[in-house]
């Protein structure tokens, strides 16, 4: 639905895309990386300010990109491990959008409503989109999801008219309802403090994590988005697939599902998780990695 809003809204088919946008093959999809924070952790990420004048102007400067009329990223690449872009790219990215007439599309769908400390999470990057998609958080575990933008964007669109948006699975009221109790958590006075509060100490168990032994590598996130990678001792280098479900295989058993099947390693606990919680998640890794 996103898609087809941008491309009726602005007249133009091609769309430039940082993550996971569509699966469907789309020849009028064009793709591009993003510049990736190597220097700073969860600990630190906040001061991260590496320049990306050189990586906006690459982009600017590809010839295929005339009929793009809008770009789709994901805040964090949630399914490549929660890697994290340099944290000066998306308000760049914003300003060459303003600067070509593109719309700015953030997919929110995982990491959305509250999992980086804040409602959204354009919001923890300093930039406002054109429009954002929702999902996971929406439904508090519901499948539900939304699209998000300006009344003007819509009605600018072929999805003027409401039942141009309709669909056999559109508009549930069992989703619907789901969504509103999920929101009125969210709006709840002290919840985000809490994931925020949370979320430092999850940065400061992964540092120490990392600090403790070799298997853990570039510790990263942002609130209850975190990540690492796990690695052979010797070589740093990325450790093999027989490794890895080892170690998962242990976390299970002694109660922690890590939901991951490569090297790098998504953390992603739940919103509501305690301190004690958090302490008990890093015990368990660092019990399965020694």
């Amino acid at each position: 639905m996103a898609l087809r809003l941008v491309r009726t809204a602005s007249g133009r088919a091609g769309v430039l895309t940082f993550g996971s946008a569509s699966r469907r093959p789309d020849p009028d999809l064009r793709e591009a990386a993003v510049p990736l924070c190597a220097k700073h952790d969860a600990v630190d990420y906040g001061s991260c300010q590496e320049p990306v004048t050189e990586v906006i102007k690459a982009i600017a400067s590809r010839p295929d990109l005339d009929d793009v009329g809008a770009v789709v990223v994901e805040p964090v690449l949630r399914s490549a491990g929660n890697l994290l872009p340099q944290r000066r790219f998306a308000a760049a990215l914003q300003g060459l959008c303003r600067e070509r007439s593109w719309l700015l599309v953030f997919d929110e769908s995982s990491l959305g409503l509250g999992r980086t400390g804040k409602t959204f999470a354009w919001e923890a990057f300093g930039v406002e989109p054109d429009v954002v998609v929702l999902g996971s958080g929406l439904g508090g575990g519901f499948p539900a999801g939304a699209v998000g933008a300006g009344s003007s964007l819509w009605e600018a669109s072929a999805l003027s008219d409401p039942s141009a948006a309709g669909g056999g699975k559109r508009g549930g009221p069992l989703a619907c309802a789901a969504g509103r109790a999920a929101l009125e958590i969210l709006t709840d006075p002290g919840y985000l403090e809490r994931v925020r509060v949370a979320g430092a100490h999850a940065a400061r168990r992964l540092r120490e994590l990392t600090d403790a032994g070799p298997r853990i590598a570039r510790p990263r996130g942002i609130g209850l988005a975190l990540g690492f990678d796990l690695v052979e001792p010797e070589s740093g280098t990325p450790a093999r697939r027989s490794e890895c479900e080892a170690v998962f295989r242990t976390c299970r058993d002694r109660g922690v599902l890590i939901a991951a099947a490569t090297p790098r390693v998504p953390l992603t606990p739940p919103l509501s998780v305690s301190r004690q919680e958090v302490d008990r998640l890093f015990e368990v890794i660092a019990e399965a990695t020694r």
